[in-house]
């Protein structure tokens, strides 16, 4: 990632590294609350049912609305919380984290999975909301390179933290195959970023916020294609809840009824 980023920032015509001043802990704060983000879903996954740890942590995109409007005095129309809201609940009825209950669950391990999912929403939000400020004044590219070098300093500190936590921690020999995909996950969350990056510098939070939910259905469609799952009838309604949500976004702006 470092050799891209380096490759990418000597094609530019001026350095991305020239920060306006007010900017400079902003992009540092943006960095250091996506990593933790990140390491607090990772953990809640480990303690907590898949689908009811990301029911959690996809409240991200109500916590950026939030945030922006709260500190960033962006307006949210009600048609942008209707937007919202309505992915929100496709996103309920997609993963259906009610239905994913186990009789043996531990309340302190399960507490513990839920409020590290929340955290990990909030964080999410604060990152970008911290992206929503910096705006166009940094380059679309320093997000995610803050993103590299925050995970650079704070992984080895994590893993360390694991060792004497609660969470299960192992030890795994990665084969070829186990390498490539890592390379895969970093190049795609990279790749992420940069767009949802370009997003937030060109539209309002409330408005990126639906889209981003978008990721969830897209998900749930490639586990058909490549894994020959079949969907129920609830997660072909949630679906088709926040691709509504999307288009009608889409056409109110179309049509000027917001801006």
């Amino acid at each position: 990632m470092f050799l891209a980023f380096t490759f990418a920032f000597s094609r530019l015509k001026e350095s991305p590294f020239n920060l306006p001043r007010q900017h400079r802990w902003t992009l540092a704060f943006r960095g250091f609350f996506g990593v933790i983000s990140n390491m607090l879903s990772i953990t809640a996954i480990k303690l907590i049912a898949l689908t009811k740890s990301q029911v959690i942590y996809w409240t991200i995109p109500i916590f950026t609305a939030v945030f922006a409007n709260k500190f960033l005095g962006e307006r949210i129309t009600q048609y942008d919380w209707a937007a919202v809201f309505l992915a929100f609940s496709g996103i309920i009825l997609i993963t259906n984290p009610f239905g994913a209950a186990k009789l043996d669950e531990d309340p302190f391990i399960e507490n513990t999975g839920v409020i590290c999912s929340l955290l990990g929403a909030v964080t999410g939000g604060m990152a970008f909301t911290a992206v929503k400020k910096m705006g166009k004044e940094v380059h679309y590219l320093m997000s995610p390179w803050s993103w590299c070098i925050a995970n650079f300093i704070l992984a080895p500190i994590f893993t360390a933290v694991q060792r004497v936590s609660l969470v299960p921690h192992q030890f795994h020999v990665y084969n070829g195959y186990d390498v490539i995909l890592i390379l895969g996950i970093s190049v795609f969350m990279v790749l992420n970023m940069t767009f949802a990056t370009l997003a937030y510098q060109n539209e309002k939070a409330g408005r990126v916020s639906p889209i981003a939910y978008s990721q969830i259905f897209i998900v749930a469609i490639l586990d058909v294609v490549i894994f020959g799952t079949s969907l129920s009838w609830n997660q072909w309604l949630g679906g088709a809840i926040i691709v509504f949500s999307n288009l009608s976004i889409s056409m109110l702006k179309c049509f000027e009824i917001i801006k």
